[in-house]
């Protein structure tokens, strides 16, 4: 099994399942990755788990500013996909 890490936008908070979020194929769980500080976090076993943490992480350390996002839904990759300015 192989897995390929999801780029983290540095205004972004991008959460989904563990194998993609790492690169790990070992990581069976959710986890999200902050693309503002580089925190991290996983372990979680649902995704309703994984988003509730991340938005936690994004109001209590970024007060709301960053958008939090799994790598799944389409506002993800228009961001990833976009030209850098």
């Amino acid at each position: 099994m192989t897995a390929a890490t999801v780029t983290i936008p540095a205004g972004m908070v991008v959460w989904g399942h563990g194998i993609d979020v790492w690169a790990n194929p070992h990581r069976y769980d959710r986890a999200w990755r902050c693309g503002g500080c580089r925190w991290t976090a996983s372990h979680y076993r649902s995704d309703q788990a994984a988003r509730a943490s991340a938005e936690q992480h994004n109001a209590e350390d970024h007060g709301g500013r960053l958008t939090v996002v799994s790598y799944l839904d389409e506002t993800y990759w228009q961001a990833d996909e976009a030209p850098a300015s």
